[in-house]
């Protein structure tokens, strides 16, 4: 590509005034959310519902499980007092939609013994199906 030939010159001042009379009463619409012509409603990926989430109801700074273990003693014997790092979870029986009432934070122990619970669920009623 010839060198320089992209470079323009700095828009001058009557010109920037011009172009914003040009603007004004016009609404430029608004590219975001459901208006976004990317946008897929409840037919969103795992990822993007995360950032959703995160984005509307900031990230997860609490455990919502009544039998959270902490305080507790970790490997080496010292006192945990609170967890440091939380999830959002998708509740037991609910789909992947962008609904709040569909997710609960949990500190980590809790999301992963949570998860592993369910699974067992799971694969409970699929052996009561192929058993019928």
């Amino acid at each position: 590509m010839p060198r320089g030939m992209y470079i323009r010159k700095p828009f001058t001042e009557r010109a920037k005034k011009n172009m914003s009379l040009a603007r004004l009463g016009k609404k430029i619409p608004s590219l975001r959310g459901k208006n976004h012509y990317l946008w897929k409603g409840n037919k969103v990926g795992y990822y993007a519902l995360h950032e959703w989430l995160r984005k509307h109801y900031g990230k997860a700074n609490k455990c919502e499980n009544v039998t959270c273990k902490y305080p507790r003693l970790d490997k080496k014997g010292h006192l945990m007092q609170k967890p440091s790092v939380f999830h959002w979870a998708l509740k037991r029986g609910k789909n992947y939609k962008r609904d709040i009432t569909c997710f609960m934070q949990l500190c980590i122990s809790c999301h992963v013994s949570y998860d592993i619970e369910t699974s067992r669920m799971f694969h409970r009623k699929q052996k009561q199906t192929w058993k019928k």
